[in-house]
């Protein structure tokens, strides 16, 4: 499709003939929605605002009260003051074509009353024997879109599984996508089946098939009932409704279908879900407008000229179709050549352009097997004092109240509770990294961490039921194919050698349940096991032994007293190993472009960078990391390092398209004239491409966000015809796109389609 023209608006001087004769504005109030519109006498209009959101609406006038003379009459009266808290208003300006093809106001603000303020003057003598109060009374309106912030979500609709179309309320706003899984019905409902209710979903297919869009959420909220108010009155037979929220096809389309947000709701308000989704971070804005009709159509623009296309395909799509922003083709350009009185500000950002966008991800990974041991080359050493281990093996022997040599097994009671207390319950069960030693260890960067940040982590990057050995890794030939694979990760894997056979191990955390290898004799008793943990310095790892002593693994370092029974067989710390993964200094990372890209001209880099979260991961496995014991206890190991996990690809994607948005030069500008040019051909959402004073042209590229009509300091008069001088200002901003959000929602929506429709 050809780009679109955009129209040229020009703004001519105050001198120029205009069409004439120019319609007064009115200012008209009513208290219910089924009440007549009634015009206010003589207001002085101090302001009003349209405005996109997250900007709201508003409007200020002001109404005198005392003496005065009523319309159609010749004499003064009593004017009482008004009170409109709470009042419906509607305010329509003038232009020489004041009304469209339709025959509506091209200018018309809708609000609610909401703030009076009161400022009184000297009484004055009405009727030659009554004084009264004299004033102006002052009333702050805000625009429609304020209702929506009135009614917190409390309630929300769903539908039993197999329960066909009935819809049943919870008295709960439920979560979105909760824990990223699709809870949107198959189907829609609805007198016009105009928008889906909430639904579980017990099967992963469903899950992933049925999640709730933008798009969808939008409709749920503003048809559903839950999170608008409800305006109607009662008749004989049914509710008639007297307002009501619409979407057209045209503002539903710009709205993403293909992402899947997972969005709280409970107590918050449709006002605070619909900036949160339709948000200038997204290159969306929105804003309502109400016809005579009480219907309120919700608008919805982007903030690009140009299509965005994101990674990933549009879900559901039968063929290759990218999840794309549409481009905002309401294009405009201002032209204040021979207009004198304009005031015009002109602002280029370059704090949003930027030469480099970096976007990084979680801290890398290294896993590795470590040693345990007494020697410098260990990477476990001690995590106790040679003291600490003595007062351990006393046990509860320094007790005023220790029990005589005859009652051993009360003495080996006093010992079990001795050795359990807090100053020695972690020796020979908690051991400390060596900080001696280079992490992370054997990397192919020959990159040293410094040792504070180290951090060993309580679980490890590999899948259980998935094999890692040989070239698996390197050659990237890992199968992940089930979906269980997918979701559970492993415990750090903690193996201690068999007594007396060497290079044959077992896992300690299966000991008790058989073990890999048959036990041999009493020096192999396995009738014991542990728990392993990462206390939360991050530089050590506890070893704790369950259904035995702690120093059942200590055979040979610990000195029993005669009491103490051997009789868990001969297992020693010091042949422990264990595959654990530490966190790296340096994060998963991509630039866009890259470093020897940027032009040596440019003196300062500006850059850019974006935190993506921890799913962006760079997983690395060293090369004879053990991930598994054979039948016969011997370690399988990995042949050749690599990368288990490497996002840097779907960084890379990220930076590339924010660098596309963000590298670019753009303006906002405010534009101040009187009302004597063609006001009626600005609108809000309007994409400003340039901007032509004289010889001088810009280039725009934002949005029209705000139009403020101000009178300047005058009171509506008779006649109805001479209109008090105003003036015009307009507001244009541009969106910060989040690349991250869209990217995250869309492609992850996409590629879990693509997983749910291979099962």
């Amino acid at each position: 499709m050809a780009d679109p023209v955009a129209e040229d608006i020009e703004f001519l001087g105050p001198d120029t003939p205009k069409a004439s004769p120019v319609r007064s504005m009115f200012i008209e109030v009513r208290e219910k929605l089924t009440d007549e519109w009634e015009e206010i006498p003589f207001p002085r209009l101090d302001f009003a605002i349209w405005a996109c959101a997250p900007t709201m609406p508003r409007a200020q006038f002001t109404v005198t009260y005392g003496q005065g003379i009523l319309p159609d009459e010749a004499y003064y009266h009593y004017i009482a003051p008004l009170r409109l808290s709470r009042f419906w208003v509607r305010i329509s300006l003038p232009y020489d074509n004041y009304t469209d093809d339709d025959g509506e106001w091209r200018w018309r603000w809708h609000g609610v009353v909401d703030v009076t303020s009161d400022v009184q003057n000297a009484n004055a003598l009405v009727d030659d024997f009554e004084y009264v109060p004299t004033g102006e009374r002052t009333f702050m309106a805000y625009g429609l879109e304020s209702l929506l912030d009135r009614l917190r979500i409390e309630r929300s609709k769903f539908r039993k599984p197999g329960s066909g179309s009935e819809v049943l309320e919870a008295k709960v706003g439920i979560t979105f996508n909760e824990g990223g899984r699709g809870n949107r019905s198959k189907t829609k409902v609805g007198f016009s089946d105009d928008y889906y209710v909430f639904e579980h979903h017990a099967s992963e297919k469903d899950a992933i098939e049925n999640t709730w869009s933008t798009r969808d959420i939008v409709e749920y909220l503003l048809h559903s009932g839950v999170a608008v108010p409800e305006h109607r009155i009662s008749d004989e037979d049914d509710d008639i409704w007297q307002m009501r929220w619409v979407l057209s096809d045209e503002n539903r389309d710009r709205l993403p279908d293909w992402d899947a947000p997972e969005l709280e709701t409970h107590l918050s308000s449709a006002l605070d879900v619909l900036n949160t989704l339709v948000s200038r971070r997204r290159l969306l804005t929105w804003w309502v407008e109400m016809n005579t009709v009480n219907i309120v159509e919700v608008k919805i623009k982007t903030m690009t000229d140009a299509e965005i296309e994101l990674p990933g395909e549009k879900p559901g799509a039968t063929e290759s179709e990218p999840a794309v922003i549409l481009p905002n083709l309401d294009w405009i350009n201002l032209r204040f050549d021979r207009h004198v009185s304009a005031d015009v500000v002109y602002q280029s950002d370059t704090v949003h352009s930027v030469d480099q966008v970096i976007c990084y991800g979680a801290r890398r990974t290294n896993t590795f097997t470590a040693d345990f041991g007494t020697s410098t080359g260990d990477h476990f050493k001690r995590g106790w004092t040679v003291a600490e281990q003595q007062k351990y093996e006393l046990g509860g022997s320094d007790h005023p109240s220790y029990p005589p040599d005859a009652e051993v097994a009360l003495r080996q009671e006093w010992h079990s509770w001795a050795r359990s207390r807090e100053e020695v319950a972690h020796v020979f069960k908690r051991f400390q990294l060596n900080e001696l030693l280079a992490y992370p260890p054997n990397d192919p960067d020959d990159y040293r961490q410094f040792f504070g940040s180290v951090r060993l982590l309580p679980s490890i990057p590999l899948k259980e039921v998935t094999d890692y050995s040989g070239y698996h890794v390197s050659d990237k030939t890992v199968d992940l194919s089930k979906l269980t694979n997918v979701l559970d990760t492993r415990p750090p894997i903690v193996l201690i050698q068999v007594p007396l056979q060497s290079g044959s191990y077992v896992d300690v955390a299966k000991m008790g349940r058989g073990g890999q290898v048959e036990a041999v004799d009493e020096i192999d008793v396995r009738d014991w096991a542990a728990v392993i943990r990462v206390p939360k310095d991050g530089q050590s790892l506890t070893v704790d032994v369950t259904r035995g002593p702690q120093y059942t693994i200590a055979y040979g370092d610990f000195k029993p007293r005669e009491e103490d029974e051997i009789v868990h067989g001969h297992w020693q710390w010091e042949t422990m190993r264990a595959t654990v993964a530490i966190a790296d200094d340096r994060y998963c990372e991509s630039r866009y472009p890259a470093d020897d890209d940027i032009p040596d001209f440019k003196e300062i880099v500006r850059t850019m960078r974006i935190p993506c979260g921890a799913n962006y991961k760079l997983d690395w496995i060293a090369k004879d990391t053990i991930v598994d014991l054979d039948p016969q206890g011997s370690p399988v190991t990995v042949s050749a390092a690599g990368f288990i996990n490497d996002d840097r690809a779907r960084l890379e994607n990220i930076a590339r398209m924010a660098y596309g948005w963000y590298s670019q030069e753009r303006s906002a500008i405010r534009i101040r004239w009187p009302w004597d040019a063609p006001v009626e051909k600005i609108k809000l959402g309007h994409f400003v491409r340039t901007l032509q004073q004289g010889l001088i042209a810009h280039e725009v590229f934002s949005t029209i966000t705000e139009i403020e009509i101000q009178v300047m300091n005058a009171i509506q008069e008779t006649p109805r015809n001479d209109l008090p001088p105003m003036q015009v200002t307009i507001h244009t901003a541009f969106g910060e796109l989040d690349f991250l959000r869209l990217h995250a929602h869309g492609a992850k929506r996409a590629r879990r389609f693509r997983e749910a429709s291979k099962k």
